[in-house]
């Protein structure tokens, strides 16, 4: 088995301005990812694509270059180095659907094996040591699922938070499993950022290549198309803003 990760990030001057955490950068996520991945990038049970919405011209004067020349040149042995591949979206929702027909057209090539899984990172996350290690135990259970986000929404605890999403959530309900040392539970949405088995991808990709985001796809997926999106608890990562940090982890982007 390898997870496949599709790293997706465009040129800073693109990404708006977002309240982040004072020690937060995009380099810092990636670095952060490299060094939680280390082992398994190195061995081949993880292989890394950075897609890049932009032009290699844009790619030289971003603040990642650096950061993913220095993980080039640390796996430069790996079975399968790092690489990047250039889409042009343009904006969030066109570059989500370049990224999905690169991940199809890999898997139609036999890049990804009928074995493998897809985790699809956006630019702004931050992982705990031994988040692989978790989705091991988990992939190895008898626990039935579909997607996986390692993220524990806040929004999903409207005790602890005033963001408007949570209020869909005041009645949730979920059921709770336990894999090896993680529990995980059931939830109903999360970001653009999940993963998901190859079988998954080819059964929903028509669907996931639409372009819908967060709450909507996963409404579909869910509710309508009775998948079961599973989330960590506590969180394995968390996405890089300030009022939507997971809880319960003290998280450090140095």
């Amino acid at each position: 088995m390898t997870l496949h990760v599709y790293y997706r990030h465009a040129p800073v001057r693109r990404l708006g301005i977002k309240a982040r955490p004072e020690t937060f950068s995009y380099a810092g996520c990636l670095e952060n990812l490299a060094c939680t991945l280390a082992g398994p990038l190195a061995d081949g049970r993880a292989v890394l694509t950075l897609v890049f919405d932009g032009s290699t011209a844009e790619f030289a004067d971003d603040p990642l270059r650096a950061t993913f020349d220095s993980l080039l040149a640390r796996h430069v042995c790996a079975q399968v180095p790092p690489r990047i591949v250039h889409v042009t979206g343009g904006d969030q929702r066109k570059a989500w659907r370049a990224c999905i027909a690169l991940v199809s057209a890999d898997v139609d090539a036999g890049r990804v094996a009928t074995e493998d899984y897809i985790y699809l990172l956006e630019n702004d996350y931050l992982h705990v040591q031994g988040w692989f290690e978790k989705f091991e135990e988990l992939r190895r259970s008898r626990i039935r699922w579909d997607y996986l986000t390692f993220y524990d929404h806040l929004d999903k605890y409207p005790e602890l938070t005033d963001l408007p999403d949570a209020r869909r959530y005041t009645r949730l309900k979920s059921r709770v499993f336990c894999a090896g040392s993680q529990h995980w539970r059931t939830t109903p949405s999360t970001c653009a950022t999940y993963l998901l088995s190859r079988r998954t991808l080819l059964r929903d990709r028509r669907l996931l290549g639409l372009g819908f985001y967060d709450y909507k796809l996963f409404t579909l997926l869910v509710r309508c198309n009775g998948r079961v999106l599973l989330s960590p608890v506590p969180s394995l990562s968390t996405h890089s803003m300030c009022d939507f940090l997971a809880p319960a982890v003290r998280w450090e982007w140095r």
